[in-house]
């Protein structure tokens, strides 16, 4: 089903050349491209047939919203936006299956996780070869390996689920989405608060798969210095940067994460070890925080 589905959705979107549908279309056909490996064969795994079945699922909502567009001859913004929405779940669900189900598929699922400190403690709380683990049992686990003191609230608890859970499966947080949080809000220890601070701040978008399209729809006509920070599709672990700059033109950069931690516009020396902290450091551009207001 996976590939007669990929296989219409590709055809109608070539059939159909527009700039609107540009990006979905190379989405898809990366897609069709890293999943080839799986067309023979397939793990006997119940977690892959989960993952399999919600990237299915995401791939239909897309066609019938790509077959919506068409109809409406691409003049309707509310289903732009959530076609958006759909191409990031699709390249987050697409690289969570190889990532996971890829390469060295036999091997203990901990050792990809490429950072030691985040290893031990999957291997230590989880098991080695543990895929996916319950939500709940996760949150409260990193909580505790971060070193946070107090309990945490339902409005954290949603915010950890918008980044820890970002590929939408209900299964649960896995391998990769801890490593991707890992790059982002690293290290472990006080993980949790760097991802909280900003989110309550409005620096970060209270929507994890904000789109470059809704970033820019939202600081339309708003003031100079008016920002906000999302997750980059493109580069996972990474996080996209939208302001108005003092000529009121929408701008976009990326911010990346350093090693050993941190973030960076470019090459460290400049490493940053928060969003916050990257805020204050450009206070002159980054004024106004408008993260909270996306939808």
């Amino acid at each position: 089903m996976m590939f007669t589905l990929l296989d219409k959705l590709i055809d109608t979107l070539e059939s159909n050349p527009n700039k609107e549908l540009a990006e979905i279309k190379q989405i898809t056909t990366a897609t069709a491209q890293a999943l080839k490996q799986f067309n023979d064969k397939r793990p006997t795994s119940e977690t892959f047939d989960g993952c399999w079945q919600s990237l299915v699922e995401t791939l239909d909502e897309c066609a019938l919203c790509v077959g919506a567009l068409i109809a409406v001859k691409m003049d309707s913004q509310p289903l732009l936006q959530k076609l958006g929405k759909l191409d990031f779940l699709i390249k987050q669900k697409t690289d969570q299956i190889v990532f996971i189900f890829g390469s060295e598929p036999d091997c203990q699922l901990a050792t990809k996780l490429t950072n030691e400190a985040a290893r031990r403690f999957w291997v230590t709380t989880f098991g080695a070869n543990a895929c996916m683990v319950p939500f709940e049992e996760f949150v409260r686990e990193l909580a505790r390996v971060s070193g946070l003191s107090g309990e945490l609230s339902a409005e954290d608890i949603e915010a950890l689920r918008e980044y820890l859970a970002f590929t939408g499966n209900s299964l649960g947080v896995s391998v990769y989405e801890l490593e991707i949080f890992r790059k982002s809000f690293g290290p472990l220890t006080g993980c949790v608060n760097r991802l909280l601070l900003p989110f309550k701040l409005g620096i970060l978008a209270n929507v994890a798969h904000t789109t470059a399209q809704s970033a820019n729809t939202l600081l339309t006509g708003r003031s100079a210095g008016s920002y906000l920070v999302r997750l980059s599709k493109s580069n996972p672990g990474t996080f996209a940067v939208t302001y108005i700059d003092s000529k009121l033109k929408i701008k976009h950069c990326l911010l990346y994460p350093a090693q050993p931690y941190g973030l960076t516009l470019k090459e460290p020396p400049e490493v940053y070890p928060s969003l916050d902290a990257f805020v204050k450091a450009h206070g002159s551009r980054l004024v106004t925080p408008v993260g909270t207001l996306v939808q």
